[in-house]
């Protein structure tokens, strides 16, 4: 009986080993962030089914002031998918086969890897395949970008001590941020980019009977973002209307979300925002409130508004 446990056992270690060094063997994966590889026949790229991903998959960001992609869609047609494109970080795989399916694969070809796996008998079929599922195959791809530009910035993650002295949670950002305003309740941290700047800023209300945003980010706003005139600040963009959801972090944590678009009256300055309320975890009275902003003029914004929430959803107490 012994025996066989420890045959066991070590046929277990045998296996976990092959399995590591296989891994291990694999090619790093190429990609940019919010880049999706789309591996579809030209005719189906062509078709209606090709319409359908560009719709769902492609479809304008919220609170930017320009049009901007939710993905950039790069299709491979399957005859040419082999070599270096098989090392494409996200895959996204839709074609006709003799059967339907739905699959993810993690590091199939390259590491790290992503590919989702759709398919089906016919076109109209496959139409109502990609139509059912969507949201599920949205929700992967974007946990797959944010948990990918989070790694990256593990490499080179700000070292500051000061968010968990002053708030108590942790968050990762790039060390290529600085504290650019620091007092009791409020920290503003901003990165310098050639034609502007990503900002973010923490602070912390109490006794609020009612969380309406512009009220409550204009006050923050009003104190501490000053604009370049005299009596000017950062507000709310009035004519563009803000969009707000809630959603789980984790099982503990609620998240009040909002983009928008801000601006300095009369100065010529505007730009998006993502802000998110958080309940404090032990004060039901007292919320963290998160806000990142972006002043970058004739430039595109998306990639600097989803490191901001990167940094955001990476909070951990």
């Amino acid at each position: 009986m012994k025996t066989r446990f420890v045959f066991f056992t070590f046929l277990i270690l045998i296996l976990s080993c092959k399995e590591n060094n296989s891994e291990l063997l694999l090619p790093e994966s190429n990609g940019t962030i919010n880049s999706i590889s789309v591996v579809i026949d030209d005719d189906l790229w062509s078709s209606e089914i090709g319409d359908l991903i560009r719709k769902e998959f492609a479809y304008p960001i919220y609170g930017l002031p320009q049009m901007e992609p939710i993905f950039d869609l790069k299709q491979i047609p399957t005859s040419v998918f082999s070599g270096f494109a098989k090392n494409s970080r996200t895959i996204l795989k839709v074609g006709l086969s003799s059967e339907e399916r739905f699959a993810t694969y993690k590091n199939k070809y390259a590491k790290p890897q992503l590919i989702v796996d759709l398919s089906s008998v016919s076109k109209q079929k496959l139409i109502k395949q990609i139509s059912s599922n969507k949201d599920k195959v949205l929700s992967k791809l974007y946990a797959n970008e944010i948990s990918e530009k989070q790694r990256r910035v593990l490499k080179s993650k700000n070292p500051t001590s000061l968010i968990r002295e002053k708030f108590g949670f942790e968050i990762l950002f790039s060390s290529s941020y600085r504290i650019a305003k620091s007092s009791e309740d409020f920290l503003w941290v901003r990165r310098d980019t050639e034609k502007g700047s990503v900002n973010f800023y923490i602070s912390k209300i109490k006794n609020k009977k009612s969380l309406d945003i512009n009220t409550i980010r204009d006050s923050i706003s009003r104190k501490f973002i000053p604009g370049p005139a005299e009596k000017t600040y950062m507000s709310t963009d009035e004519g563009y209307t803000p969009k707000t959801k809630a959603f789980r972090l984790t099982e503990s944590l609620k998240v009040i979300e909002t983009r928008g678009i801000w601006e300095v009256k009369d100065q010529f300055m505007a730009g998006p925002f993502l802000n998110h309320i958080i309940a404090h975890r032990n004060n039901s009275e007292e919320f963290y409130i998160l806000e990142g902003f972006v002043y970058s003029p004739g430039t595109t914004k998306r990639d600097y508004i989803f490191e901001l929430e990167a940094i955001f959803k990476s909070i951990k107490f």
